[in-house]
């Protein structure tokens, strides 16, 4: 190999590597579901990556699980644990898989070490939390003050899935109302139906994306689920 060659071949290393950088930072900002390695949704969080390289979250919502303890019985600050993370990124339209491994800094802020970018997918592949809840629906742009009643079935940061007799069309939007928690106020969330299929006898069950959120129902939205998750580990 000529010295043209070897330097041509070490700038282009160098700039894969500024690429490669660039993109990481184009991540700093983004909202993960952060979960332990058998996909249990711990909480969320924002990502946050310094020009030096420094990963860190800070969380949206609580943890759902405690931290573990150490043998005096107190939660140990220095514990790490190995954790999946995913998130959309907007500017690609997909979604992002990651690993890592994160020990908590301080209240609500986590250290990641090792982060790395495992997989992308064509989907918003947000976590999904079964529900056993009853929902009312209404049609949105309807004068109609008629509700109907569904069973929420589960529920993610990007859409929803509800069973009823009611039948909609693909593209139909509407407005559900559904109390998840029992001290919480009501869920009101607009949804567009990207999807049919059969449910029960005489019941249809409708995969919906959510429409019309603000970055403040993300937020709400993402601690609803995580409370749901912490709910389901109490049992």
């Amino acid at each position: 190999m000529g010295l043209f060659d070897f330097l041509s071949g070490d700038k282009a290393k160098k700039k894969r590597a500024a690429i490669s950088e660039e993109s990481m930072m184009d991540y700093s900002g983004m909202r993960l579901e952060v979960m332990d390695e058998d996909s249990t949704l711990l909480f969320v969080a924002r990502l946050s990556i310094s020009d030096y390289g420094d990963v860190q979250l800070y969380q949206i919502t609580d943890y759902a699980m405690p931290l573990p303890e150490n043998e005096d019985g107190a939660e140990d600050a220095a514990v790490t644990i190995p954790v999946l993370m995913r998130g959309y990124f907007e500017l690609e339209k997909t979604a992002l898989h990651m690993q890592g491994d994160i020990s908590p800094i301080s209240d609500g802020l986590w250290k990641v070490e090792r982060f790395r970018v495992t997989g992308r997918e064509n989907d918003r592949g947000f976590f999904r939390q079964g529900t056993n809840n009853v929902g009312t629906l209404h049609p949105i742009g309807s004068s109609s003050g008629v509700e109907m009643t569904c069973d929420v079935v589960n529920i993610s940061a990007s859409g929803v899935c509800f069973r009823t007799m009611e039948e909609f069309e693909v593209g139909d939007r509407l407005q559900l109302r559904s109390k998840l928690l029992l001290d919480q106020p009501a869920l009101v969330v607009n949804c567009e139906v990207c999807r049919i299929s059969g449910g029960r006898k005489d019941e249809f069950e409708y995969g919906c994306k959510f429409i019309d959120l603000n970055q403040t129902m993300q937020d709400d939205l993402a601690r609803v689920i995580v409370d749901l998750q912490r709910e389901k580990l109490k049992r």
